[in-house]
Formats: structure tokens, C-alpha cells, sequence
């Protein structure tokens, strides 16, 4: 948004999941000169509104001296993305 007293050019910046524009803006003079800009204006994520705890289950597994670990769970399984912006 651009306020016509003071020529400031404002974006929101509380967008929890972030958001993506191209700004297309055009200016004349009283002599009837115009230019055109063009540019993209991005607001990252807040973290807390693109991820969400999932629950895990309690595991258990029995002992195994040939094994030296385990997959108890993957990232995937403990957080869920709602992140719907792309680039």
C-alpha cells in the first residue's frame, strides 16, 4: 500500500504462513513522465504457524547385540508441514 502523504510503501509482516507478491507500481509527474517498478515482496513464515507437533507413540524394542541402533521415528512423524507457500 502507498500512502499518498508520505510516499511510504507498506507490507504486512503478520502473515503466519508467509506470503508472496509481485508489486507492480507506476508513477507520473505533473509533466506526464511515468515509470513502471516491479518487484516481489515476500514475508517469511512464522515457524509456530508452519509447524505442528504430532504425538508420538511410546516404543519399546528388545535387546539385540548385533544392532547398535534403531529407528525409533522420523522428522515426519513428529512434525507435520502446514507450510502451503512455495516459491
Amino acid at each position: 500500500m502507498i500512502d499518498s502523504a508520505t510516499g511510504e510503501i507498506t507490507a504486512k509482516q503478520n502473515v503466519g504462513l508467509g506470503y508472496k507478491d509481485t508489486v507492480c507500481v507506476e508513477c507520473e509527474n505533473t509533466l506526464g513522465s511515468k515509470v513502471t517498478a516491479i518487484w516481489t515482496v515476500k514475508q517469511g513464515v512464522s515457524c509456530a504457524a508452519a509447524l505442528t507437533a504430532n504425538t508420538l507413540e511410546d516404543k519399546s524394542y528388545p535387546f539385540d547385540a548385533s544392532k547398535t541402533s534403531v529407528v525409533v521415528a522420523t522428522v515426519s512423524d513428529g512434525f507435520t508441514n502446514n507450510l502451503a507457500l512455495t516459491d
